[in-house]
């Protein structure tokens, strides 16, 4: 009975670590008045990705030979009668870091609106200075 144990644990164990993506990059994205940060992760070689408002990942595909990463993702939750729309686009500069976050949101009998911030990414681990 423990071996059957051991192995159905083990089993689990291999099972999660195959279904687990890679993050080759990881950008920290701070805003100049440093009251926010976005977290920007590269899972694919240009598929960049950030975690959503309601905790799903979401990826989209970069040029490689752009000077900008996008990301950008859109949620129309079914479930809320006053919460119509949320649209987050993020674009930073590859040479720079540079960043401009814009958080588009719309709720029921209100005009929709729009947050831009500005700041700068750096890598994860990455000295500084």
């Amino acid at each position: 009975m423990k071996k059957l144990l051991a192995i159905l644990v083990l089993g689990l164990m291999f099972c999660n670590i195959a279904h687990a993506e890679e993050t080759l990059k990881q950008l920290i994205c701070l805003t100049d008045n440093s009251t926010s940060t976005v977290k920007v992760f590269e899972t694919k070689k240009n598929l960049w990705c950030i975690k959503g408002l309601e905790g799903k990942i979401h990826c989209i595909k970069n040029r490689k030979d752009n000077d900008e990463i996008v990301v950008v993702y859109a949620i129309n939750p079914s479930h809320s009668e006053d919460f119509v729309s949320w649209t987050e686009l993020i674009k930073i500069n590859r040479y720079s870091g540079k960043f401009k976050w814009t958080i588009t949101s719309q709720f029921k009998d209100k005009p929709v609106r729009a947050d831009s911030m500005q700041g700068k990414c750096s890598q994860k681990g990455e000295k500084l200075f």
